[in-house]
């Protein structure tokens, strides 16, 4: 039997015991981790407000209110209520779409937009409204709009530039220095018939390759200099004259970019000719300072300030077009063309699309530049480099 004075002993004992545990939580309570101040934790035991913070570092992060799921943001709030690092102005669960211009069509094409399709220059409603836009470098020509997004409508697109092309027929024609004033290497005269191609009308200019740079195919000259320009290429003063320091790789790329190549030698000569037989240079056989870019190196030479321009190269078409409606085919700049170099190629040269030898440690380029004295500007000189190492003087035009 318990006696009373052993009863009182374990009630006492029992009150005790629940009085302890009832006091556990408040003698040792789970810290808040409240980061920002603003009562709000993760976890949030013991916090002001018993509601899960979970962006904690940041005050301005829906404070005195629950933070939502993961994907389910609290929108129009300008707040990152979903903890996704995201505000309201570019979280996709609040963006129904990006439409900067109104037609319908968005930045991001899945987010609810009226049509369905990627606008990926959105802040222009001219930009092709109502249909999708094709991918960089491909685009769809003669409704001048830009539909590749690559900054370009098509009249300066060099990707619709065909118009800048010229078109010349089948043909024959003699090939070689029918005066022997040159060297060996242009010898012996031989005759070369060529299948119906198209070649540029001027040599390619800075912003024509400047967008192959920006499309990410090509890479950039290895100066942005000329002989008295400091800044000529990328400089929109310079836009229209030919680019230089290219290498016969890159002129290569830059071609292919577009669905063209370099020109053969003789393609290249056979249009210099301008539809003239045997002449010296493109327009006839003999030469001044207002045919030509040339002459320009050495106070003594034949143009070295005609009109006032000095040892550098001028826009493309400042001088006459020859017969075939080309310009600079001779002076200006250098220009490569798709042959390996040999000196004894003429000697075995075959009649018809001769494409040069098989292999070879340089390539050819043509034309005679602005430095230069008359010979060199003759169509039938010829000359080679490293496809390596581009220069000052030396650019190229594109066939197909």
């Amino acid at each position: 039997m318990i006696s009373r004075n052993t009863l009182f002993v374990w009630i006492g004992i029992v009150v005790l015991s629940g009085m302890f545990l009832a006091g556990q939580e408040s003698w040792a309570p789970e810290e808040c981790a409240d980061g920002d101040g603003d009562g709000y934790g993760n976890p949030a035991t013991g916090c002001t407000h018993l509601q899960l913070d979970c962006d904690d570092g940041d005050a301005g992060v829906n404070p005195g209110a629950l933070e939502g799921p993961d994907g389910n943001p609290v929108c129009g709030d300008l707040k990152d209520n979903d903890c996704d690092g995201l505000t309201d102005a570019v979280d996709l669960g609040c963006v129904a779409c990006v439409d900067g211009d109104g037609d319908g069509f968005g930045l991001n094409a899945s987010e609810n937009c009226v049509h369905p399709y990627d606008d990926c220059n959105d802040t222009l409603p001219a930009v092709n409204p109502g249909a999708s836009e094709g991918p960089q470098g491909d685009p769809t020509c003669s409704d001048s709009l830009d539909n590749d997004c690559d900054g370009l409508a098509d009249g300066a697109d060099p990707r619709c530039s065909a118009q800048s092309m010229i078109d010349l027929p089948a043909g024959c024609f003699d090939m070689g220095d029918s005066f022997n004033e040159g060297t060996a290497d242009e010898e012996p005269v031989h005759n070369v018939c060529l299948s119906a191609y198209a070649i540029d009308a001027t040599e390619v200019t800075n912003a024509d390759y400047i967008q192959c740079v920006l499309a990410n195919h090509c890479s950039s000259p290895s100066a942005s200099s000329s002989t008295r320009r400091d800044w000529y290429y990328g400089n929109p003063e310079y836009s229209g004259y030919p680019v230089i320091w290219v290498t016969w790789q890159q002129a290569d790329i830059y071609c292919n970019w577009l669905g063209k190549r370099l020109p053969t030698e003789a393609e290249w000569e056979y249009a210099a000719r301008g539809g003239l037989a045997g002449n010296r240079y493109p327009w006839g056989d003999t030469l001044d300072c207002s045919d030509a870019d040339y002459g320009r190196w050495l106070a003594s030479d034949a143009c070295w300030n005609y009109n006032g321009l000095e040892n550098d190269t001028q826009a493309v078409a400042s001088y006459p077009a020859n017969g075939l409606g080309l310009h600079e085919m001779a002076g200006n700049n250098f220009e490569w063309v798709n042959d390996y170099y040999s000196a004894t190629y003429y000697q075995t040269s075959p009649v018809y699309d001769p494409q040069g030898p098989a292999t070879g440690t340089s390539r050819v380029y043509r034309g005679g530049s602005f430095v230069n004295v008359p010979t060199a500007l003759r169509v039938a000189d010829r000359n080679s480099r490293n496809p390596a190492s581009g220069n000052f003087n030396i650019g190229f035009r594109c066939a197909e």
